[in-house]
This record gives C-alpha cells, sequence and structure tokens, in this order.
C-alpha cells in the first residue's frame, strides 16, 4: 500500500497547528511554490504540501503517484522535498547552485533547512524549476 498520498484536509487548518514562526515561514513558501510551479497545493499524508503529481513504476512492478516537488515542518528542519541530482551531465551546477542556497543540508530528493530567511530565493526558484524538469522527463519506469 502507497503511505505518501494526497488528503483532503484543508492546509489552512494544517498551517494552524504550527507556531507562529513557522506559520510564517509555511505561507511564504506555500507562496512561492505556487508561483514557481503554477500547481495547486495538496495536504500529503505525514503533513507534506505537494505540487503536482506524476506517476512511478518501479522494476519491481510497485507503483503509484507522488508529488512532484514540495515542502515540510520536520521538529528540527524544514524539508525540501527538490531532487538534487538532476544535473548528470553538469553535476557541477548543481554543486554550485546548492553552495548559493544558503544553509542546508541535502541529500537526493530532499534538502533541509533551518528557516525561510536564510535562503536565497533565486537560487531556491532554479532549483524549483529544474526540479520540474526533472520529474517532467522522468519514464514511466524508473529504475530505483
Amino acid at each position: 500500500m502507497q503511505k505518501t498520498i494526497p488528503l483532503e484536509n484543508s492546509i489552512e487548518s494544517f498551517f494552524e497547528t504550527l507556531d507562529e514562526k513557522r506559520r510564517g515561514d509555511a505561507y511564504s513558501l506555500l507562496e512561492f511554490f505556487t508561483n514557481i510551479t503554477g500547481e495547486q497545493a495538496v495536504l500529503w499524508r505525514g503533513n507534506m504540501i505537494g505540487f503536482g503529481t506524476y506517476h512511478y513504476r518501479y522494476a519491481t512492478g510497485h507503483e503509484g503517484y507522488s508529488m512532484k516537488c514540495g515542502f515540510a515542518f520536520r521538529k528540527t528542519n524544514i524539508t525540501l522535498y527538490l531532487y538534487t541530482d538532476f544535473d548528470y551531465d553538469n553535476p557541477e551546477k548543481t554543486d554550485e547552485l546548492l553552495s548559493q542556497l544558503g544553509p542546508h543540508k541535502h541529500g537526493k530528493a530532499c534538502i533541509y533547512v533551518k528557516q525561510v530567511k536564510d535562503l536565497n530565493m533565486d537560487v531556491l526558484k532554479e532549483l524549483i524549476e529544474r526540479n520540474s524538469k526533472k520529474v517532467e522527463a522522468f519514464p514511466s519506469t524508473l529504475k530505483c
């Protein structure tokens, strides 16, 4: 059973459960991601705010839908769901962008930050745009 699924719950109701500072960051990210992606925000299981969807199918036969990008507020950080390995032909560009983003840690599909105010929003915009191109180019069968 797929664990990451969209919910019918209100994003605003979820935001009201956050403390005032995090709520401000949440609304800032909501507006920013909406403007960049042109997608309607949806609350996904695990209190993730997602933008757009795509279908995946692994070689094992497991398949489902996931959000193209998004964010979530975790105990100690904000998780940005963005691919960071999107430029296979030019990994130096990825490293350059990430080095200009602001304080963060990252994996292949997540960037972990403490505060939105510390981020270079021009770089975040480019990362979101590159993520969108990568997700749209996914084949129907992923080798994961």
